[in-house]
């Protein structure tokens, strides 16, 4: 009876995930997403000529060079993360594990990306335990950073929404402490020697041994990579307006908020329309809704641009090594 109860939830997860990766589901979502689109053509489609005569491609330059900035600085952290739990890889090493795996977010579902960083990392020679140590920490902190740089676009959200993402924080936090880490990953060692997997706890506590200092240098490192991506946006809606300083915030808000809802749609590849969305509703003190919209579609085509590059880019270094 008591397997029965345990098996209940993955049974609903597996179910949820099935559901999610149905062909109808997603043919749904794209159908709903050409569909605002053409509604967004349709009543503001006349502007984009406008638009586009209105943009100064320096500024947009700078936009560009801003996002390669913030797409080495994550592939850093990763670096940074490893190094931390005593994995000597080069720089190099792990841009052809990060690159390539960061592609997989653009399949719906998500799955890719932990299965890519998985075996690229196994193939570079990482410890399973290391792994998913590195993986968790950083995904934890990426949000936490993610949610201090929203704080802009709390006051627009009821008490109850407040309270739980500070309740988020402080559950990402807790989730990251060694003594957490290490019970989680000693539970997976008991269950992965119940299936004939030996483990050794000993190996397992020095992974995971890492300072205080080094999660604080991991956050802070995050907070610096979500300002360039908040500025990329600031620096888009100058390409085609003038604009305050005090839009800063909102720009952040807008980038980080818009990622991490389009990440966790996992219906969405990459958050496509997700993040549009959300960050047009941030941006709407700031700018007009057709100027909010436009600069989030372009920061999409430039970041997809950088991710295909240097995935490719990230798989070629691999081949050779």
């Amino acid at each position: 009876m008591k397997s029965a109860s345990l098996q209940e939830p993955t049974r609903h997860r597996s179910g949820l995930r099935r559901l999610l990766s149905r062909p109808v589901v997603q043919t749904a979502y794209f159908v709903l997403l050409l569909a605002l689109t053409a509604y967004y053509l349709v009543r503001g489609g006349s502007n984009l000529p406008a638009l586009f005569d209105r943009l100064n491609w320096s500024l947009v330059g700078l936009a560009g060079l801003i996002l390669l900035a913030s797409t080495l600085l994550y592939i850093f952290i990763q670096y940074t993360i490893y190094r931390g739990m005593g994995v000597r890889l080069t720089f190099r090493q792990v841009f052809s594990i990060v690159c390539p795996a960061q592609l997989g977010k653009y399949v719906p579902g998500k799955v890719l990306l932990p299965g890519s960083y998985y075996l690229l990392s196994r193939q570079a020679g990482v410890d399973v335990r290391e792994i998913g140590g590195s993986f968790l920490i950083s995904m934890a902190l990426w949000l936490v950073a993610a949610v201090v740089c929203s704080l802009y676009a709390f006051s627009a959200l009821s008490p109850v929404l407040r309270l739980g993402a500070v309740l988020l924080v402080v559950l990402l936090l807790v989730s990251v402490h060694p003594r957490v880490l290490s019970l989680m990953f000693r539970v997976s060692a008991r269950v992965l020697q119940r299936l004939g997997r030996t483990v050794s706890a000993e190996r397992l506590d020095q992974a995971l041994s890492l300072p205080y200092h080094f999660y604080l240098k991991t956050l802070l490192l995050y907070l610096i990579a979500w300002f360039l991506v908040g500025l990329e946006v600031f620096v888009l809606i100058a390409a085609l307006q003038p604009v305050a300083i005090t839009a800063l915030p909102a720009s952040l808000a807008a980038a980080a908020i818009g990622t991490v809802v389009g990440f966790l749609a996992l219906f969405a590849p990459g958050g496509l329309g997700v993040r549009e969305g959300l960050g047009a509703l941030i941006l709407a003190p700031v700018t007009s809704a057709e100027v909010a919209f436009f600069v989030l579609v372009l920061l999409r085509v430039m970041t997809v641009a950088v991710d295909l590059s240097f995935g490719g880019l990230g798989l070629l270094l691999g081949r050779k090594r």
